[in-house]
């Protein structure tokens, strides 16, 4: 096998590949010993370098979700109309602990920052399917006929997609600010269920 600076240009057929599939853990600390005492035709190049791969994905990942948390419920905060079980206080708090998530991610690993900006692009579309779909859901809960129901969803899912904002109207630095809200917005003709279920006089009709 020959080698370039120290790192082979091919790689023999091991036991890399079982290993890997069977006993991952194993296979960890077999590469980590590799690595440490320098036994480059130890080392299972293929599969480390996947592993590399998936700890940067994982990490991007972890930071867009957050994004798309806070996205979505920044929307479902100024989109809700009040109820008697208002969750908006339980949406603040979830807010916060992304924020906090948001921050620890930055600080473990700030080469995240750079490309902080296009995760938060990224992240806006999920973020708006989400809200839609709590949106719908409340609307729908209670009706019981899961045709009417579904009919009442298709529609109503259209309807808040063009009441939602088309392009992302919040900023990177809102989403991270731990003093920044938005404020509930006014919707004039605000989607909602045109099922209304039967009274109980009406049964007896």
């Amino acid at each position: 096998m020959t080698t370039v600076a120290g790192t082979p240009t091919t790689q023999q057929p091991t036991e890399h590949e079982d290993l890997y599939n069977s006993d991952h853990y194993t296979w960890a600390k077999r590469q980590a010993a590799a690595f440490l005492g320098r036994d480059f035709d130890a080392i299972d190049w293929e599969n480390v370098t996947k592993e590399i791969d998936a700890l940067v994905t994982g990490h991007e990942s972890a930071l867009k979700s957050q994004y798309v948390r806070i996205m979505e419920h920044f929307l479902k905060i100024q989109y809700w109309e009040a109820s008697d079980t208002d969750p908006v206080a339980r949406w603040e708090i979830s807010i916060e602990n992304a924020r906090i998530e948001i921050n620890t991610l930055l600080e473990d690993n700030p080469g995240l920052r750079p490309g902080a900006e296009d995760l938060f692009r990224r992240a806006w579309n999920t973020a708006k399917l989400k809200a839609v779909a709590v949106l719908v859901n409340s609307s729908t809960a209670r009706i019981a006929n899961p045709g009417i129901r579904w009919r009442e969803q298709k529609r109503l899912r259209r309807e808040w997609a063009e009441v939602l904002p088309s392009r992302n109207p919040y900023t990177l630095l809102q989403a991270q600010d731990r003093d920044w809200s938005p404020q509930p917005v006014r919707v004039h003709n605000r989607p909602a269920t045109r099922y209304h279920p039967p009274s109980r006089s009406d049964w007896t009709r």
